[in-house]
């Protein structure tokens, strides 16, 4: 990703609607996560891997501990304004971290930026203590593809057997896929295919400053938000974006 970009995602991420409504689907999978017998009531460590400017490490600090690791250092001085001092730069494809070091890693939109994400989720499988989980996030369908994927400087999108292939080949058991960003697919899908078949390319550098009226806003985020009713219980075939939560094995 361009590290300008970086200075996008700090003035947009508090209030576009779109990262409003993902950050509260995952921080509510993450409570449940760390509700699970497995926690208990002990404080636990967690590392948001990739955690860009620092924003869901705000959401992630009321579970315990938390660290953020990112290979951009521009991306660790955004967090250190928000208050955050436990981050790691990431070198090399590693973190400075011992082997079963964290309880639970979220890794938000990070992999496909990679050239080999299998190495990635092996780096973080190590750093997980035995029966410890990983909350991953990635584009969905190749067909998707669009302007926010040139930008990011994306080299795949996935689709669920192709993100489970990635996690199992990493050692992780997977525990749930799910599609989601579901209710906007179709017009999202739409306007992003319809740019590449007639070549259209819109004015503005980024999605993020695709300007809307409030009311657009907020209604687009409530129905966002709303999956999360659904991905507590079952799974979305289909969706603009896919996660997965998996699990490193007790030995």
């Amino acid at each position: 990703m361009d590290i300008s970009y970086y200075d996008s995602y700090y003035r947009h991420e508090f209030s576009h609607w779109w990262f409003r409504a993902r950050r509260r689907i995952l921080t509510a999978l993450v409570r449940a996560l760390v509700r699970a017998p497995l926690f208990g009531s002990k404080e636990i460590r967690l590392m948001d891997y990739g955690c860009g400017t620092g924003l869901m490490l705000d959401s992630l600090r009321e579970f315990g501990r938390v660290d953020g690791a990112d290979i951009e250092p521009k991306a660790l001085d955004y967090c250190r304004r928000r208050g955050h001092s436990n981050l790691v730069l990431i070198k090399n494809g590693s973190v400075l971290a011992d082997d079963g070091s964290y309880d639970g890693v979220t890794c938000l939109d990070v992999i496909e930026h990679t050239d080999d994400d299998r190495s990635v989720c092996r780096e973080i499988f190590r750093i997980l203590k035995p029966g410890g989980w990983l909350l991953v996030t990635v584009p969905a369908f190749q067909m998707l593809w669009g302007l926010q994927d040139d930008v990011n400087h994306h080299r795949r999108r996935y689709c669920s057997s192709e993100l489970i292939d990635c996690l199992k080949d990493s050692g992780f058991e997977v525990l749930k896929v799910s599609y989601f960003n579901a209710l906007l697919f179709l017009p999202i899908a739409t306007v992003r295919i319809s740019r590449r078949l007639f070549r259209l390319k819109p004015k503005m550098q980024s999605d993020l400053e695709m300007s809307v009226p409030p009311w657009v806003s907020s209604l687009l985020e409530r129905l966002f938000a709303m999956e999360l009713h659904w991905l507590k219980r079952g799974s979305f075939p289909f969706g603009v974006s896919l996660l997965a939560v998996a699990r490193k094995g007790d030995h």
